[in-house]
């Protein structure tokens, strides 16, 4: 089985989940709800984690081994890797933008070790943790993983190099469209495109 969960006895996880950027400072109640409420998984190589199309309602952060993220960007054939996650870095980010779905998929590459943290259940935990100001940091910086990862996966995008790709980067800005709420007009002079 390329999947499977692993429980220990003492509900404990890894330290080196606990050590990614985004779950550091942690009060001890928001790691149990994170350990209780997640899922803490083994993978094989070639496990797919997740893929195009399905609910992004949980950020992965890797413990141990490495996940690929995969895309085939437009004008390509071929999935093309966008960036590898190692111990310690987060994939799946859009989670955190509430009511997306996966755009990528995630592949392991060699045996790993993956938490499944529900978003809810970690967005609460940030919040009770007090620091409203690290919170935001930290959300900001999730949605720029997932703004990277999304510009990353454009034909446009794929020869920029690191500083160009930040400069593109810096100018992006997130926005919210309800259904049915007009975006354009036709002929109506336009100052910016925009990626879904």
């Amino acid at each position: 089985m390329p999947v499977s969960e692993t429980a220990d006895p003492n509900g404990a996880w890894p330290e080196d989940i606990f050590g990614s950027p985004v779950l550091r400072g942690l009060d001890e109640r928001g790691r149990h709800d994170l350990e209780r409420y997640g899922r803490l998984l083994e993978l094989e190589p070639d496990a797919v984690l997740f893929q195009p199309g399905e609910p992004s309602d949980a950020l992965f952060v890797v413990a141990r081994g490495a996940v690929e993220l995969r895309t085939v960007a437009r004008g390509d054939e071929a999935e093309s890797v966008i960036r590898v996650a190692t111990r310690q870095s987060t994939l799946g980010e859009e989670a955190m933008l509430q009511g997306q779905r996966r755009s990528h998929s995630a592949v392991c590459t060699e045996r790993a070790v993956v938490a499944q943290l529900p978003a809810i259940v970690l967005e609460r935990a940030l919040k009770r943790a007090g620091d409203r100001e690290r919170l935001e940091r930290e959300l900001r910086h999730l949605r720029r993983e997932a703004t990277r990862d999304l510009l990353k996966a454009q034909a446009f995008a794929r020869h920029l190099s690191e500083p160009e790709l930040e400069l593109l980067l810096d100018s992006v800005s997130p926005a919210k469209y309800l259904s049915g709420e007009r975006i354009y007009r036709q002929c109506e002079r336009v100052e910016h495109c925009l990626l879904l």
